[in-house]
């Protein structure tokens, strides 16, 4: 088993209902993936767009075994990864990211109207080679 941290970022955007952040993967040596993603209509379905400068790739749909028909093998892994720590976090954001207008009066005055959590998870090693493969970046 190996280690892979990840830490989720999430704003809300002028769109309404809809939020945007990033996700960043760390494992054990500081090497970082980081995907920036866009989440729309979070309490109906799942519908998130992943991507970074190698991909980009949309995950959208009833929670389902089907949810992941499509997608590359380390595209399954990323979205399966993030997509509850994502949800989490604009959940347990809600007073950060309340509104548009409240949104808009932080950034204003240049308070923080970023929601974040973070998060540990133990993977089997296919799974951490589908995560940072080739793509990693490594922190200096």
């Amino acid at each position: 088993m190996r280690k892979i941290n990840l830490l989720v970022t999430a704003t809300r955007t002028d769109v309404d209902n809809q939020f945007k952040g990033t996700i960043t993967f760390e494992n054990e040596q500081n090497d970082k993936v980081s995907f920036e993603y866009i989440c729309s209509n979070p309490d109906k379905q799942i519908d998130i767009k992943f991507s970074n400068k190698n991909e980009n790739f949309h995950v959208k749909g009833l929670p389902s075994r089907e949810l992941f028909d499509g997608l590359k093998d380390n595209q399954k892994w990323i979205s399966a990864l993030s997509i509850n720590l994502i949800l989490l976090t604009i959940e347990n954001s809600e007073n950060i990211l309340s509104s548009h207008n409240v949104a808009r009066l932080k950034t204003m005055i240049n308070a923080d109207a970023t929601g974040q959590m973070s998060d540990s998870y133990d993977v089997e090693e296919d799974a951490y080679q589908f995560v940072f493969g080739n793509k990693t970046e490594t922190k200096n």
